[in-house]
């Protein structure tokens, strides 16, 4: 809740994250002050640039699996890792990648990885484990960006099946996606290896 994520906000200190300036309550209502990210949600940017290229979304993932180790590290999961979480804090050019959201963050015990069970987040992006119901911990972000990391190469999600839940839900757990569409073609090895190693159904095998 909105409470959750000003604590956990108030604890995370890191370029990579939107910083919480002030939080006040007046009146019953809830007040939180944020820093102001001019550049808007990169997802609009990518839409709106003619050509998005592998050193593009080398750059943007590169970014945020910094902010997603910094979080990791203190045992923080943020749980709906997507695209439009990603703000940019001015222009294109000159601008840091910001994770905002973190409504459904929450920290691990240090003494057990896995002892989140809720499920939560975006159903696109969320990962096997939490859909299977046996806990979860932190590899549930490497998961999510392993779809943000297809999406940015290719420009489609990995798991698309017109709208049918059962079947999403069905072929994440199973790990069944493809590299067989042509997009993939002018692709690198090295950016198919990372897919790979994120978005594999195995959490102790996922790379962190």
């Amino acid at each position: 809740d909105l409470h959750n994520e000003i604590l956990l906000l108030a604890k995370l200190r890191h370029p990579g994250i939107v910083q919480l300036k002030e939080a006040f309550e007046y009146d019953n209502f809830v007040y939180v002050v944020m820093e102001l990210l001019e550049g808007g949600e990169l997802f609009e940017h990518i839409i709106r640039k003619k050509k998005y290229t592998e050193d593009d979304a080398r750059k943007v993932i590169k970014s945020v699996a910094a902010t997603l180790a910094y979080c990791h590290e203190r045992k923080i999961v943020h749980r709906d890792m997507k695209l439009e979480p990603l703000m940019l804090s001015g222009s294109i050019e000159k601008s840091n990648i910001k994770v905002i959201d973190f409504v459904f963050a929450a920290e691990i015990n240090p003494l057990d990885e896995s002892d989140l069970n809720m499920v939560c987040g975006t159903p696109g992006y969320v990962a096997p484990e939490m859909l299977l119901g046996d806990g979860y911990g932190t590899s549930i972000d490497c998961w999510s960006l392993g779809v943000i990391l297809y999406v940015l190469l290719v420009g489609f999600p990995p798991f698309n099946v017109n709208g049918d839940r059962d079947m999403l839900f069905r072929d994440i757990k199973n790990g069944n996606y493809t590299f067989d569409h042509p997009s993939w073609n002018n692709i690198s090895l090295q950016a198919k290896d990372l897919v790979k190693k994120l978005l594999i159904s195995f959490p102790e095998k996922r790379v962190t």
